[in-house]
């Protein structure tokens, strides 16, 4: 598991017109507010948890192996726990 990775910026495509949304595979409009995320560009409605469908641009966040992003409540209720006290890793 990933630690929380708040690394997150939004930017205005100018440059990256050419680029895909990574969530919908949708090329961005000029002009248009994105987020990036490790190399990876989102719409900013995109930019979504994977269980919830939250939008988590203002909060914390794990993103699993498969490259799937979630929310830390989903995280929480979803991800990997401690066999032993059952507390979630984080």
């Amino acid at each position: 598991m990933n630690n929380i990775e708040p690394c997150l910026m939004t930017i205005k495509s100018s440059d990256l017109s050419n680029n895909q949304c990574k969530k919908c595979g949708k090329y961005f409009l000029i002009g248009e507010t994105i987020s990036m995320y490790q190399y990876d560009y989102y719409h900013s409605d995109c930019f979504r948890c994977g269980n919830c469908q939250k939008l988590i641009l203002s909060q914390g966040f794990f993103r699993q192996e498969d490259g799937c992003l979630y929310c830390l409540n989903c995280q929480i209720d979803n991800g990997p726990y401690c066999m032993i006290c059952k507390e979630p890793f984080l």
